[in-house]
């Protein structure tokens, strides 16, 4: 429905030739792919809007996507790539100023660091991410903080912290309605109890890849599908 909705914007800002205004409605269509799972139609999407946001000049949102896409290369496991889009963005964002949005890009930056097994400068950026989401006033960059922050606290063993802080995020995401983290947060407290041999891993997993599929949040059903038949 979201996916519809995005596309009806996207056909009136086009008759209309408003070209500034296309960048958003393709990334919404972006976000609803991710969602559903379909990271090559998602990063296209996203690449799209990337080159009409550099065409008319709009570095923060062009910033925006680059994150868009790191979560993108994160998901399809290319770490390089996403290191590199994430720092790209987190300059634009400390220029501006934008604590928020910088604390969202320093948490992808901090998960493909992970992911690449760089341990250090992973947890540098997910204390960064942190911090500045304490400046904001967004949810959604707190929630991308914690999902960074706790995932690099289990991998220096730092298990009670960790599923401390996811839990907290869950209980809030779910008390203010934000289903799609309330979910992630479930994704990676299945991740971090599968890391530290825990018997109920698998239980959580299963039980999240139902609940996630049913909301038509396929991208995290299978991902927590893939984890729960890691041995």
């Amino acid at each position: 429905a979201a996916k519809g909705y995005f596309e009806k914007s996207l056909a009136l800002h086009r008759e209309i030739s408003y070209l500034g205004g296309e960048p958003y409605p393709i990334s919404g269509i972006g976000d609803a792919l991710l969602g559903q799972g379909d990271l090559a139609g998602a990063r296209k999407q996203y690449e799209q809007a990337l080159a009409l946001c550099k065409e008319i000049k709009d570095e923060d949102f062009s910033a925006q996507l680059e994150v868009a896409l790191a979560s993108v290369a994160l998901a399809e496991k290319r770490y390089a790539d996403g290191v590199s889009l994430a720092r790209q963005a987190t300059v634009v964002f400390e220029r501006s100023n934008s604590s928020s949005n910088e604390a969202w890009a320093q948490a992808l930056l901090a998960r493909n660091l992970l992911g690449a097994g760089n341990l250090v400068e992973a947890q540098s950026a997910a204390g960064k991410a942190i911090a500045l989401s304490r400046q904001s006033t967004v949810a959604n960059s707190r929630f991308e903080a914690v999902l960074a922050d706790a995932r690099v606290k289990a991998k220096l063993g730092k298990w009670a912290e960790a599923r401390e802080e996811l839990e907290s995020m869950i209980a809030s995401a779910r008390r203010f309605g934000y289903r799609p983290f309330e979910y992630q947060g479930r994704l990676a407290l299945g991740e971090i109890e599968l890391w530290s041999g825990s018997a109920l891993a698998v239980a959580g997993l299963n039980a999240l890849q139902r609940d996630a599929r049913a909301q038509g949040l396929l991208l995290v059903a299978d991902q927590a599908h893939a984890l729960s038949r890691v041995r």
